[in-house]
């Protein structure tokens, strides 16, 4: 008898240990998640860019527009292209012949630049 009681305690004690150690690995995985989304940089987070498409005819299209006069050409071909028609970083990079990281800067420039503008 001592020896089953002795069995049901270890198996409990492994089920706990097992239900904790899960807990644990969703409470990380949920944690790096946010990090990732709370980061300036999103293109490690977002190959599929399609989720940041914006429609023209919105008032987040018409408020960008309107405040890119002074953007260099590059910092307009990155939000035509990533943010109006929805192409990845390497569609972008492939169709201008330059690398990733060109495409990347010039999104974080755009971006820093919205962020601050003269208005």
């Amino acid at each position: 008898m001592q020896h089953i009681n002795f069995m049901i305690r270890n198996r409990l004690i492994d089920q706990l240990r097992k239900n904790k150690r899960q807990e644990n690995n969703e409470r990380a995985s949920s944690q790096q998640l946010m990090n990732k989304l709370d980061e300036t940089d999103y293109y490690g987070c977002m190959e599929d860019a399609n989720s940041m498409m914006v429609a023209e005819d919105s008032p987040v299209y018409n408020y960008i527009q309107g405040r890119t006069e002074s953007f260099s050409n590059n910092q307009k071909k990155w939000l035509r292209f990533y943010i109006g028609e929805g192409m990845s970083i390497k569609e972008i990079a492939e169709q201008e012949g330059v690398s990733d990281d060109a495409v990347k800067s010039w999104g974080r420039q755009a971006r820093k630049r919205l962020r601050e503008g003269p208005w």
